[in-house]
């Protein structure tokens, strides 16, 4: 036999009919399982095979068998998931069996996205994903009832792939289930659906119930109120309102039941929707499915409002939800008026309180409320609006008064809908009166168009007309004076006032809060007002403003009136920003002026004369330019009154902050305004300002000169008082440069060596540096710290504070170690001292690249200057001028100079980098200039070679020309080291030997044509020709797909255009030959009206440089819009030799490109041509020889073809002529070149001889010379 084990269990007990079995012995089980629980299941280890639930067959082997108990539930039954639940832990109270997957179903109470809210209460179960798992419980249930299970579902995603079912068995198996109780049911996303089945039981007993979700890919399935109850009729019940009276389409149904409902409204109510007792599922406004219990349907109407009405939206409301309190109408769009307490950017601030209500661009948006009105009654409403845009059409408010609470049902307009401004708050009033007493519904329609960001408006009134009481108050302060005494609403009323001896008018002052139009009128709102004075009283000296005192973050600081005279900014209180040197100098508060803005601080003083007063405070921005401070007295707190000036504008400074001090008296004793302006531009972001301080003249400060080995350093005092002028001198030692003078605090240096002394004690310092023999050398290995300043140099930093840096992380020339300066179009200087002698000759060399590899960037420069001490200014020998570093390879910067006494000079290096670039420095050298000669050597080619000295001395200048074969032109001249070129034809020879290579082209032959239309790659640089910019950064491109603004091309698939803003050559070489024709022709148009705006012109030259282009073929011929414009022209040369073409495109910022195409060159037939001297008579009046040349000037020679036709006069040719007394004759020689295109002369050239013959007495004396 073989042993049956029972293992104990938690809940209940049970046994064996017998401990031990033979193999096929029928084994029975008994169980006691305690109220309240029930058998599950037997689980036998390894499987058998079941006779039933409580019989098994006896393997021929050992048995163990434990035993599962479950709850046991009677009906009805009802779970929400409410109790005993953990977040995401497997659902509390039910067994699970996983069909597929590993999640099972959790408990849930916090996750809302995708749609996990619960349905009802705060719990709620889900399945994740593809998972497929059973829930399952056991039932007590009887035959002879009818059973209903419901429950509530829905998931997240948008396809049906998920789906739930419900099964009955009689065992917690999934084997046993086979009662269908709902069929597998597609669950929808969106809202919980509700499912539902019914079902009955043939025997009383206990029954597994089983719940199977399945889900799909990443979504979430959600399941909530689970309730199992006898099924049975509920009954449906309606509150009693008097507002009005609901219908329903049953009064007793059973679940899932569809349930109408319908309503009649009693007079002037609006109603906003149902109420139901219970949760369940809505079909839509008026319909529901009935739940498993009794249901009782209520409604909310709108209520109606008393007068006076006043809604601030302060009370009940959600940031960014909804606006409570109020129905809404959605006109256009699908935005709708949100409360809002947070956002204060597009003029979002309310304003009052804490709360407004904003409508968002694209939607127009009713709001809806209800008022109780009287006829034969005038009504005052008003509230206040505005947008973010500044014109008016943007975004509008209109409001009506109708019967329901619908856009159709505003049949009385109140308010036109009104156009909304940005800035401050818009008043909008109105005046009204209804035809019969009532509720009446209250419409406020607000349209924003896609402009503005938002419209935000608050503080709604409506109350009965009436006029309201102005008083006034502070009359220890000064005198008011009211144009009314009372006033209605919208009434404007004026405010003047007359203040007391020792008081300045501040500004006026509401108690409530009125609307002003401007410093002296308001606006009457709903309600007494009580007008008051701000004042400022004098402050006595000492005066003293630290700002801690009173002082609200980003709000206008207190104490003190503030002015704006330019842009909307003002003096702001600042406790909370550090950024833009916002930290306060002293304690925890400021004051800062934001850019873009001017604005003025008053206060007052009272002041004695005889007496000497320092205005001092501490002030700084956060750039090197663009902000000011001044100070004035005057009589008011006005800028116009600032008539005495204390201080023009200072210019403040980056950094620390920097004390702003001025002396000043005042003829008569009294009270004045002293008046501080801040002047910021758009530079800076913020100016701050710090301590301001007002006191007597009495107290002197010392002034500390500081020792050093560079020379004596010498000020024009050892005290003095704030605002004295210190003059600094120096006696420099020898071997010693100056750099500059510092201070421990920042000072207003008035000029190089002069300062105005401060309110505190200062010492004075000087930097310099020591003067380096030559030969000097610096490779920057030593002493340098990485992206550190570099080590041994006075280097000065630019405006965006960037400067010269070692670095190690560059390739150097030499070494480990460079000098670097980046990027931001910005200069730095580095400066060194050396000792030089008068009657050498010294050489300095660098080697320098750029550093950005793919583009070879012509902004980037390097200058070296020669002075005396380390300043720019200061540079007044420049030994390098300003030098295009191009290269990413090591370029030879080189120089020889000579200075005219010995002395210590400072060497100044000036690096200029734009954005993206920078500059790398390596082995600055400066020594007596060497006559070692570096070889130059030359490339030979097929076409020729350069022509170069064989040696030269680093330094020396070595000019480059060619030997080349007459079939080629030169393009350029390069070298295998990189050089400083001054011009394309010399460069400076470094310290190593170079050599030199030409690049030439070879001449095309004629005819020639280029139509594009091989070779070239689609908005590519053209190939084939050669390009020369003369302006902007564009070049010709080929172009095959482009076709707007006139690009197509001529013929063909392939043109060249040139974009706006731009003028560019092509060039090519042509062998053209003499006593020859040509004619050059292209098609060319642009996409602008104006010829103007775009030209071709067509030269000739002898190089293939823009410069060489000296023979002008076809001079700048507009081109036109429309279709392509042949433009052609006729020409011969001089000589068989071979030319540069150029073809010169400009076009301006009108049209877009410039196309041309199909460029052709071809020969043209010419004919022989023969002069003659025409047969004049010359009297000549004299026998000297300047009477005979004017005489022979105006001599007129012909030249005919062979038809005697005159083709071409010569006149004037006296600069030609030349007269030989003794031979008694004149020779002219005549060019082919002078003739027009298409003749030659028989011969290359011909010489006329024309013989005089003196007929007089003599030579000189003659009177009746004739030819």
């Amino acid at each position: 036999p073989h042993a049956v084990t029972c293992v104990s269990s938690e809940i209940g007990t049970f046994s064996a009919d017998r401990t031990s079995a033979y193999a096929v012995d029928t084994v029975t089980l008994s169980a006691v399982i305690p109220q309240g629980y029930t058998l599950s299941q037997y689980i036998a280890t390894p499987d058998v095979k079941w006779i039933d639930r409580n019989r098994f067959v006896m393997p021929d082997e050992e048995v163990v068998i434990r035993m599962e108990t479950g709850r046991l539930y009677s009906v009805p039954f009802f779970d929400g998931f409410e109790e005993n639940n953990g977040q995401g832990r497997p659902v509390a109270g039910w067994l699970q069996q996983s069909v597929s997957g590993d999640s099972v179903w959790t408990a849930n109470s916090t996750m809302t996205n995708y749609n996990r809210t619960p349905f009802d209460g705060q719990w709620n179960a889900i399945l994740y994903d593809s998972n497929c798992d059973w829930l399952l419980n056991h039932f007590a249930l009887e035959a002879g009832k009818e059973y209903r299970l419901s429950l509530y579902a829905r998931q997240s995603g948008n396809s049906s792939g998920a789906y739930l079912r419900a099964y009955l068995g009689n065992q917690a198996t999934l084997d046993s289930l086979k009662t269908i109780v709902i069929p597998s049911s597609s669950v929808k996303n969106g809202d919980y659906q509700l499912f539902t089945g019914t079902f009955t039981v043939s025997e009383s007993g206990v029954y597994v119930l089983g719940i199977q979700g399945r889900g799909y890919s990443s979504n979430h399935l959600s399941i909530d109120d689970i309730r199992l109850t006898e099924n049975v009729s509920h009954t449906v019940q309606t509150a009693a309102s008097e507002s009005g009276t609901i219908r329903l389409n049953k009064t007793l149904a059973m679940c899932g039941d569809t349930i109408r409902l319908s309503r009649t409204m009693a007079e002037g109510e609006v109603f906003i929707r149902y109420t139901v007792n219970t949760a369940l599922q809505w079909l839509n406004d008026t319909c529901f499915l009935m739940p498993d219990e009794d249901v009782i349907v209520g409604m909310t109407v709108l209520p109606t409002h008393s007068l006076p009405f006043v809604e601030g939206f302060e009370n009940g409301n959600t940031d960014q939800e909804a606006v409570a309190g109020w129905l809404q109408q959605s006109e256009k769009g699908n935005g709708v008026w949100f409360a809002n307490s947070t956002q204060t950017d597009y003029y979002r601030t309310p304003y009052e309180g804490q709360w407004n209500v904003t409508l968002k661009f694209g939607n127009t948006a009713w709001l809806f409320n209800k008022v109780q009105l009287e006829a034969d009654t005038e009504y005052d409403m008003y509230l206040f609006a505005r947008q973010d845009q500044s014109n008016k059409s943007y975004a509008n408010l209109r409001a009506a008064l109708g019967n329901d609470a619908d856009k159709d049902a505003m049949n009385l307009e109140i308010l036109p809908a009104t156009g909304l401004t940005n800035g401050d708050y818009q008043l909008l009033h109105c005046r009204f009166s209804v035809p019969a007493s009532g509720k009446y519904v209250l419409g406020i329609r607000g349209e924003v168009t896609r402009d503005p960001m938002y419209v935000s408006i608050d503080d709604i009134h409506i109350q009965k007309r009436m006029p309201h009481t102005i008083r006034t108050a502070n009359p220890e302060l000064g005198t008011l004076t009211l144009s009314k005494t009372e006033a209605y609403v919208g009434d404007t009323v004026s405010v003047e006032y007359t203040m007391n001896d020792g008081c300045y008018f501040r500004a006026f002052t509401a108690t409530p809060s009125v609307k002003w139009i401007d410093a002296k009128r308001f606006i009457m709102l709903g309600e007494d007002v009580t007008i008051g004075i701000d004042a400022i009283l004098p402050h006595a000296i000492p005066f003293f403003e630290g700002f801690e005192e009173g002082n609200a973050q980003d709000e206008p600081i207190t104490g003190w009136v503030v002015q704006s005279t330019s842009g909307s900014g003002r003096w702001e209180a600042n406790t909370k920003y550090t950024d833009c040197n916002r930290t306060p100098y002293a304690g925890n508060w400021n004051g800062t002026l934001r850019y873009n803005n001017d604005c003025w601080m008053f206060n007052v003083l009272a002041l004695e004369a005889g007496k000497d007063y320092i205005l001092s405070f501490r002030a700084r921005q956060d750039k090197t330019t663009g902000a000011y401070v001044r100070a004035c007295l005057g009589a008011a707190c006005h800028k116009d009154s600032m008539k005495i000036q204390l201080m023009k504008n200072q210019s403040l400074v980056n950094g620390d902050y920097q004390p702003v001090v001025v002396r000043f008296s005042v003829k008569t004793s009294g009270n004045y305004v002293l008046g501080i302006l801040g002047i910021a531009n758009y530079t800076p972001t913020y100016m701050s300002i710090d301590n301001i301080r007002v006191e007597e003249c009495t107290t002197q400060y010392t002034l500390t000169p500081a020792a050093n080995e560079g020379g004596l350093l010498t000020l024009s005092a050892g005290t003095a008082y704030p605002c004295d002028t210190i003059t600094v001198r120096r006696t420099m030692n020898d071997g010693y440069a100056f750099c500059r003078y510092n201070t421990n605090i920042p000072v207003r240096w008035l000029t190089d060596s002069t300062f105005v002394m401060p309110d505190e004690n200062i010492t004075v310092e000087m930097t310099t540096l020591p003067a380096k023999p030559v030969p000097f050398f610096d490779g920057f290995e030593e002493g340098n710290t990485d992206q550190e300043s570099v080590a041994g140099w006075l280097v000065t930093a630019s405006e965006a504070n960037i400067y010269w840096q070692a670095d190690n992380t560059r390739t150097p020339y030499e070494g480990a170690w460079t000098a670097y300066f980046s990027a931001y179009g910005n200069n730095s200087w580095m400066f060194n001292a050396l000792t030089l002698e008068a009657g050498k000759t010294y050489t300095v060399s660098i080697h320098a690249k750029q550093t950005v590899p793919a583009t070879k960037s012509t902004a980037q420069t390097l200058r070296i200057g020669l002075g005396s001490t380390c300043n720019e200014t200061a540079m007044t020998t420049e030994l390098v001028p300003v030098t295009v570093v191009s290269d990413t390879l090591y370029q030879t910067i080189v120089a020889d100079f000579t200075v005219p006494q010995t002395a210590t000079y400072v060497l100044g290096i000036r690096g200029y980098a734009v954005s993206g670039y920078g500059i790398v420095l390596d082995n600055v050298r400066i020594a007596e200039k060497s006559n070692t000669q570096y070889a130059i050597f030359v490339a030979d080619s097929v076409f020729g070679s350069p022509v170069v000295p064989s040696s030269a001395a680093m330094g020396d200048t070595i000019a480059v020309s060619h030997d080349i074969d007459p079939a080629y032109l030169c393009i350029s001249y390069s070298t295998d080291k990189t050089v400083r070129w001054t011009d394309p034809r010399h460069f400076i020879m470094p310290d190593e030997t170079v050599t030199v290579s030409m690049q030439a082209l070879k001449a095309k032959t004629i005819p020639f044509f280029d139509g594009f239309e091989e070779g070239n790659t689609d908005q590519e640089t053209v190939t084939g020709w050669l390009q020369q910019s003369e302006n902007g950064s564009g070049v010709w491109r080929a172009n095959s797909t482009k076709t707007d603004y006139n690009c197509t091309p001529y013929e063909g698939q392939w043109n060249v255009t040139l974009g706006y803003d731009n003028t560019d050559w092509l060039m090519q070489g042509f062998a053209f030959e003499k006593r020859k024709a040509y004619r050059v022709s292209l098609y060319a148009r642009q996409d602008d009206q104006y010829k103007s705006d775009a030209t071709i012109s067509i030269c000739l030259g002898s190089e293939l440089d823009k410069d060489s282009m000296t023979v002008q073929l076809l001079p700048q011929t507009g081109i036109i819009n429309g279709d392509y414009q042949l433009l052609e022209t006729a020409f011969s040369v001089p000589a068989t030799a071979s030319y540069a073409l150029g073809i010169r495109g400009y076009i301006s910022s009108g049209p877009y490109y410039l196309s041309i195409d199909n460029i052709t060159i071809e020969e043209i037939p010419v004919e022989e041509v023969t002069p003659h001297v025409s047969a004049t008579s010359l009297n000549l009046p004299g026998a000297d020889e300047t009477a005979v040349r004017n005489a022979l000037s105006a001599l007129t020679l012909t030249a005919v073809d062979a038809r005697d036709s005159v083709v071409y006069t010569f006149t004037n040719k006296a600069d030609i002529w030349t007269i030989d007394w003794k031979l008694k004759e004149a020779t002219c020689s005549l060019l082919s070149a002078d003739l027009p295109v298409g003749y030659i002369f028989a011969n290359d050239t011909e010489t006329v001889h024309v013989t005089l013959e003196n007929v007089g007495t003599g030579v000189h004396n003659a009177t009746a010379n004739t030819l």
